[in-house]
């Protein structure tokens, strides 16, 4: 009985020290794995699969110098969530070109969307620096070219056409944009559709548009279309502003869209 006593006693101490053991050795491979995939989930080893052909690309928006700033979406090719960030700032070609922006998001996230307040106009920029507390990398964007424009919403709140519904098309060359706008009061004004000057040089763009004033005065639809006869290999993008002008002066930015151009 005590030779019995004492095996059973043996058997249970060594499996305690097999538990033990192994789970050591699970810690230190969780330890292991923990390490390895902080490592390759970090922001600077992840740039090269979030910047895929960005570099390639250009985009040819406004600067509305009326306004306090300019929002600014990016497209990446992934998703980046493991660190806030921080900070950032814009370069052209390695240089610096402005810090002044202010942050909307802090991750790049729902398939590469990184949003960021624009505070000051510049020409240019196709690099972006992300900043976390960990690490500094300096990113890929494609081109952004800002051309200078200055409409100030000065036309009277109640004669102003507002979007109510619209929708919007694209195949390979071509935009569509169909919208309906209404107002409270019937005022004599005229609409414009503007356009960045080096998009439509560099994009070859053209336009066409039917303009149709409901009976009432209080309803207008708005049909446009735009083509690009420039063979281009990767996308592009340009702005398109809808103006409503008053025979005063006064004026006031209707909508404001952005077009994309895919290759063929």
């Amino acid at each position: 009985m005590k030779v019995s006593r004492i095996i059973t006693f043996l058997v249970i101490i060594l499996s305690s020290a097999i538990i033990v053991a192994c789970s050591s050795n699970n810690e230190n491979s969780n330890n292991k794995d923990s390490s390895q995939q902080s490592k390759t989930s970090s922001l600077k080893d992840l740039s090269k699969k979030l910047e895929g052909d960005n570099s390639f690309e250009k985009n040819f928006l406004f600067f509305n110098e009326e306004d306090e700033s300019k929002n600014i979406t990016l497209n990446f090719n992934g998703n980046y969530t493991e660190n806030p960030i921080t900070g950032i700032s814009l370069y052209q070609d390695g240089k610096l070109v402005t810090d002044q922006v202010q942050l909307t998001d802090n991750s790049i996230h729902d398939n590469g969307v990184f949003n960021f307040q624009l505070k000051e106009y510049i020409p240019s920029f196709n690099e972006i620096k992300l900043k976390t507390n960990n690490e500094e990398v300096l990113l890929k964007t494609g081109e952004y070219s800002f051309e200078k424009i200055a409409i100030s919403d000065t036309i009277s709140e109640d004669k102003r056409w507002f979007v109510s519904d619209y929708n919007t098309g694209e195949k390979k060359n071509e935009f569509m944009f169909n919208g309906s706008f209404t107002r409270e009061t019937v005022s004599d004004s005229s609409i414009e559709i503007v356009y960045p000057k080096s998009g439509q040089k560099n994009l070859d763009l053209e336009f066409t548009d039917s303009i149709k004033e409901i009976e009432d005065g209080k309803t207008l639809k708005f049909e446009l279309n735009s083509t690009s006869s420039k063979e281009i290999s990767h996308e592009s993008s340009y702005e398109i502003y809808i103006v409503q002008k008053a025979d005063n002066g006064s004026q006031f930015l209707m909508n404001s869209i952005i077009a994309v151009v895919s290759p063929d």
